[in-house]
């Protein structure tokens, strides 16, 4: 992966928190972006990601692809996490940049759930460090292949 043209390499930490080495950061990056687009899947509308240590305990009775489309979903997931504070540094900052540059806004049920209370949207409300835990994950590829998410 190259780095983004306004990161010094050499000032990035080489491992942060003593787990989150460059090469952990880079997989996160890849299967949080660029597998969307990765030539293999794309003829496929559906992805289905499990890390290595991840188990199906029981009998899947249901086809997930089925109910995930019948219920107009785009995205499951194991749970919800905390992240902890010192690896997350100026990236809600970097997020509402984002969001605002990209005229994203803040209309978006599902995220407004991970904000604390601000009296104007995104420009005021605080990310809580929540994310999905992402080593067990079904996702519909149109919509992480679109050009919000993109």
């Amino acid at each position: 992966f190259l780095h983004a043209p306004n990161v010094n390499i050499t000032e990035v930490p080489l491992v942060i928190g003593g787990h989150a080495s460059v090469g952990y950061r880079h997989m996160c990056r890849f299967f949080s972006g660029s597998m969307f687009n990765y030539p293999l899947l794309a003829k496929y509308t559906w992805f289905w990601r499990l890390d290595s240590d991840s188990f199906i305990l029981s009998k899947i009775e249901k086809d997930p692809f089925v109910r995930m489309r019948n219920g107009r979903m785009v995205y499951g997931y194991m749970g919800v996490g905390r992240e902890d504070e010192y690896l997350t540094t100026g990236l809600w900052n970097a997020t509402k940049d984002y969001m605002k540059k990209n005229r994203l806004g803040d209309t978006t049920k599902g995220l407004k759930r991970y904000l604390s209370e601000g009296k104007d949207g995104l420009e005021k409300g605080e990310w809580d460090r929540s994310y999905f835990y992402t080593n067990f994950e079904i996702g519909f590829l149109p919509f992480f292949r679109g050009e919000k998410y993109q």
